[in-house]
């Protein structure tokens, strides 16, 4: 077996039980969802449902990077492994971007049924080509938002842990500090005019939210969409890439837990 498959299927393996623990109660969640909404004759009920699940996936990337490293940080296998630590992180990230697509799928079916079939008459039509354009580019940012996070998270844990021999509320300092000094660098530079044009240039029309109306006893609800600058997300999976190269290079200094 070539050596990076055998780490992917590594990663996978010690990782499968987090994702179900991740997974059940999200897709139960979706089905008490839908069987509240049933229940009350209210079909717009899926509607928040879906936009809380939507919201809280965001997470799911940097908390299951998380979890990876600090697994693999009671082995330590990057000390004695022949791997870089670049293919190291790029093996996790491979691997939550499987599941992060697997979770994805699930969102687009549940948001699907709820608005071709279970909220068909109380939710604002939308037409095919538009939803699943609407699902493609949400998709897309949840992914590089996700990484983006999870990149954050794998430099600042690699870090924490290059400064071992400080004491622990010291490197608690260090890790907070970087990204207050990182948001406020990042505020000033977006006070720039030329900067904040250019980031803002480039927009493109999405589904951002919903309104919902109460008439009649029951509910409707129709879909709004607004503008998104597209640049940012960009600047995200740039850094994001600057961020995994950084902390590798800090795990190929063979850092110890």
């Amino acid at each position: 077996m070539n050596p990076y498959k055998g780490l992917l299927f590594k990663d996978l393996k010690i990782s499968r039980n987090m994702f179900f623990i991740w997974l059940v109660p999200a897709v139960l969640g979706m089905i008490g969802g839908m069987a509240i909404s049933a229940y009350t004759s209210q079909p717009v009920g899926t509607l928040p449902v879906l936009f809380v699940f939507v919201t809280v996936q965001f997470i799911f990337a940097p908390l299951m990077m998380i979890s990876l490293l600090n697994k693999e940080g009671k082995t330590m296998l990057w000390l004695y492994s022949t791997r870089s630590g670049m293919e190291l992180l790029l093996s996790k990230l491979a691997v939550i971007v499987v599941y992060q697509g697997i979770t994805q799928l699930i969102l687009i079916a549940y948001a699907a049924v709820s608005i071709y079939w279970f909220g068909r008459f109380e939710i604002q039509y939308l037409g095919i080509g538009s939803f699943v354009k609407a699902m493609l580019i949400l998709s897309f940012i949840q992914i590089v938002i996700g990484l983006f996070f999870a990149a954050g998270c794998t430099f600042l844990w690699t870090v924490y842990h290059s400064f071992r021999n400080l004491k622990k509320p010291v490197r608690w300092i260090i890790i907070v500090a970087i990204p207050v000094a990182y948001n406020l660098l990042e505020s000033q530079l977006m006070k720039i005019e030329a900067i904040k044009n250019l980031m803002y240039h480039y927009q493109i029309k999405m589904i951002t939210d919903f309104s919902m109306k109460y008439e009649n006893e029951v509910w409707s609800a129709a879909l709004n969409s607004a503008k998104m600058p597209v640049l940012p997300f960009v600047y995200f999976a740039l850094l994001a890439t600057v961020l995994i190269f950084l902390a590798a290079r800090l795990l190929d200094r063979k850092v110890e837990v």
